[in-house]
């Protein structure tokens, strides 16, 4: 009988320093055991935790905890268990025994350890770290290595109603493709945008026949699974073989969600999120202007000078009269009388206390001021107007001022020493506060003249003609809900001048108008460069200020806070999707994850996998830092990441991309140097990066016609499909289509398959979606995808696990399989 396979993790001290439990709270830090990278275990592998040499002669006291497998089994991702550390002999010489905790990977998903020292007076931790276990992917009735994948992309939308979609699917099945992916199933906002959901419990209506008027029932999803069964079903049962994933969007919602008027909390409103007051008064007086724009007479002819002129003139001019600093500072003269009403009123009564507030550092001016802001044009507060006397009288004596008269004295000529002292407080407390007013209004300057120009001026923009509606100058960064403002009308707007001039309360008079905060909406977006970790619509964040957010102003970014109990409904609400969508589909493809909250998309993994305990997940990641991409990797149980081979420049930095994400190069070292006690094992998990989805063309690129040439497609598909990962493409691109099928507002149909060796009746040469009803097989390179797709899953089935790529000239590469236990190898010429 065949020995289990063991893969081996060592526990062990950074830079093989020997642990001194004497000094272990002093100087041994927790060790982050991720650092060097990713462990990627497969299910049904043996994780064998091997304590290393720096901890082995304290084996008596160390514990190893894990919360495997209690997070999928009972979502308590806190529940840590302990497992026991056995002494097996080592065949190596020494006196020593190995320690090891073994765990039987019987559960995929993201899992935690720990490595703990046990003493009387309690345990340490010592290292802690994460690993991820692989799910088994069953297509065809086959268990698939993840390298075997070969995945197309359709849009929903484009595949009509349910009954059409088994026909329209059966191309991919033929081309050899043996997973769809499906951008969101839901039901869509009014923008059309594939991935702006309006309702995340509903399936979409244009995919619903005509019988089922309900698109939240139970019929509505029982007939999506029933079509995605017979997608499933295997080919010698007359299915199509096909696995099936969808897109989850947990991070925004259609800014048309029906239930965003009952549950405005669920998004960074006004009201809970006051600190965006400022940014929505700007954004308010640029929609205001783009409204005047689009009115001139007559319209602007669009060159650089002339949105230069726009944004350095009438831009600015309208931005000053918006008076934003009123919104970030401490008003001077509201101020100064408050704090000469007070000093008097403490000498009168005889409380006088010469001590600052125990907020206040004495050190600096600004320091003895300590205020917080109302988010309306009375600006930021005193919070203890008496202690600031205080502390302010103190400052002045320490200082060598006067001293507190007695009251029959000359209080009026002391009382005003303290308020020329505090106003030179209030004054150095406001600088740095006006600098960085400045200096965001400059960025929301630069960031909309370069909008602006992209839009306009940029060859390679849209260049709108005019500014309109569908148009506007800049896009807008909040959603207005229905009736926000009360006593004007909103297509023309309050001043915002005025705005929020009284007490931060919903549906207060501001400035002459009513206002409701719960209804004004921050819109989702992207940051360019950001750092996903950051939350752009925080509090410490100026982000929408400063207008570094494109913004989408199709959807609304969701506030979930740090736990369900910071908005109940909400979390529900989400909870409730994720099983809908775990109890259809294989697999998760998770939209704008890079923007999604890394603890939000755990949980609601944990939830998807206590539905499906073999989710097949990836994500777009965009971050261009490896480091960060290893952090959602192991914190939320990614299977693959998407790569993109259309992010190349050329065919040299292609062969870049294949090289980096292509999967291991020949020649890497696989084998563990460990054996013994009823174990063999085979190989560290250690990973630096995780495994890629490789994308000749994603739903999100150019298509290949456009950024290179058509003669591209087949080298660019070949040199993809050749990779020792998993692979995919986009709908259209093996028929050579020449308009790229758009995620937003796409209302043409993908064509069905034609009878084998059937030529279809139009134009043989035509590429586009709409130009038949049907595809023939022979038509542009589905014959040839079927190749690649076949070839990429036997290699992996067979074993080829590494890649070689060489540049043989400028435009010529060759891409090499091999597989090392016999080192056979396969070679493609590109």
């Amino acid at each position: 009988m065949a020995q289990p396979i063991a893969k081996i993790v060592v526990l062990d001290t950074s830079d093989n320093v020997v642990f001194d439990p004497r000094n272990a709270a002093d100087q041994h830090a927790v060790i982050d055991n991720d650092a060097s990278g990713l462990l990627m275990f497969d299910c049904g592998d043996f994780a064998r935790f091997q304590i290393g040499p720096g901890f082995i002669h304290h084996k008596e006291n160390l514990i190893f905890t894990t919360n495997f497998p209690a997070v999928n089994s009972t979502g308590a991702r806190a529940s840590f268990q302990r497992k026991a550390l056995t002494s097996i002999p080592l065949e190596t010489g020494d006196n020593d025994d190995g320690v090891w905790a073994t765990l039987s990977l019987t559960l995929p998903g993201s899992f935690e350890y720990r490595l703990e020292y046990g003493s009387s007076h309690g345990s340490t931790t010592l290292l802690q770290g994460t690993f991820v276990i692989a799910p088994i992917v069953t297509i065809d009735d086959q268990r698939l290595p993840l390298s075997a994948i070969a995945v197309q992309t359709v849009i929903p939308r484009c595949l009509g109603p349910l009954d059409r979609w088994v026909p329209v699917l059966r191309v991919a099945s033929m081309t050899g493709y043996n997973m769809v992916h499906f951008t969101p199933v839901n039901q869509i906002g009014c923008s059309g945008s594939a991935y702006s959901l309006s309702d995340q419990l509903a399936v979409d209506t244009k995919a619903l026949g005509a019988g089922i008027t309900e698109n939240r029932s139970e019929e509505a999803w029982d007939a999506l699974k029933a079509v995605l069964s017979d997608i499933r079903k295997p080919i010698v049962s007359g299915g199509l073989g096909l696995g099936v994933v969808s897109d989850v969007v947990w991070n925004h919602t259609a800014a048309d969600s029906p239930w965003l008027c009952e549950h405005p909390e669920a998004g960074y409103n006004l009201e809970n999120s006051p600190h965006l007051t400022p940014a929505f008064v700007l954004d308010e007086a640029l929609r205001q202007l783009s409204v005047r724009v689009a009115t001139e007479e007559p319209s602007p002819v669009w060159d650089t000078p002339t949105v230069q002129q726009l944004v350095h003139v009438r831009v600015r001019e309208a931005v000053a009269a918006l008076r934003l600093y009123e919104f970030y500072v401490v008003d001077t003269a509201t101020a100064t009388a408050a704090f000469r009403t007070a000093a008097r009123e403490a000498l009168l009564s005889g409380g006088f206390v010469l001590s600052p507030s125990p907020d206040a550092d004495t050190s600096t001016l600004a320091s003895l001021v300590v205020a917080s802001p109302t988010w309306t044009r009375e600006g930021l507060a005193i919070k203890d107007m008496r202690a600031t006397v205080g502390a302010i009288a103190a400052h002045v004596q320490l200082n060598g001022g006067p001293t507190p008269p007695a009251v029959s004295d000359d209080t009026e000529g002391y009382i005003d020493a303290l308020v020329a002292t505090f106003s030179s407080c209030v004054d150095a407390y406001n600088l740095p506060r006006y600098t960085q007013l400045n200096e965001d209004i400059e960025a929301a300057l630069s960031n909309m003249l370069h909008a602006i120009t992209w839009e306009r001026v940029d060859p390679n923009g849209p260049r709108f003609p005019t500014v309109s509606a569908a148009h506007p100058l800049v896009g807008s960064s909040f959603k207005r809900l229905p009736q926000w403002v009360g006593s004007t009308e909103e297509s023309a707007g309050p001043d915002p001048s005025t705005l929020f001039a009284g007490a931060l309360q919903p549906g207060a008079a501001m400035g002459g108008v009513a206002v409701e905060r719960t209804r004004i909406l921050a819109c989702n977006g992207w940051i360019w460069g950001g750092d996903p970790r950051v939350n752009f619509a925080s509090a410490s964040s100026h982000a929408y200020l400063r207008r570094d957010v494109n913004a989408w102003g199709d959807s609304v970014k969701l506030r979930y806070g740090q736990e369900p109990a910071d908005n109940p409904w909400l979390w529900n609400h989400m909870e409730a999707y994720t099983r809908r969508i775990a109890s259809c589909f294989q697999g998760f493809r998770i939209d704008n994850c890079h923007s999604t909250p890394l603890h939000v998309a755990q949980h609601l993994l944990d939830v998807a996998r206590r539905v499906n305990a073999h989710l097949f997940v990836f994500a777009e990641l965009f971050t261009d830092d490896e480091g960060l991409e290893n952090l959602y990797v192991s914190r939320l149980g990614l299977d693959a990441l998407i790569r993109e081979a259309m992010s190349a420049h050329d065919a040299r930095d292609l062969s870049r991309l294949v090289h980096e994400y292509g999967g291991p190069p020949i020649g890497s070292f696989h084998s563990g140097a460990v054996s013994g006690a009823g174990f063999t094992p085979m190989e560290y998990p250690r990973r630096l990066k995780a495994h890629a989805l490789f994308m000749d063309c994603s739903h999100d690129n150019e298509l290949p016609l456009t950024k290179f040439t058509q003669h591209c497609t087949v080298p660019l598909a070949a040199m993809v499909t050749m990779t020792a990962s998993a692979c995919g493409s986009n709908r259209g691109i093996d028929e050579l289509i020449t308009n790229k099928v758009e995620v937003v507002g796409e209302t043409r149909l993908y064509r069905t398959l034609a009878l084998e060796g059937k030529d279809i009746s139009e134009d043989p040469d035509s590429t586009s979606c709409a130009d038949s009803d049907t595809v023939d097989f022979h038509e542009g390179i589905l014959k040839t995808r079927r190749v690649l797709n076949t070839l990429h899953q036997r290699l992996a089935a067979e074993g080829f696990s590494e890649v070689y790529i060489d540049m043989m000239t400028e435009h010529i590469f060759s891409v090499t399989r091999h597989r090392p236990s016999d080192h056979n190898s396969v070679v493609a010429v590109v």
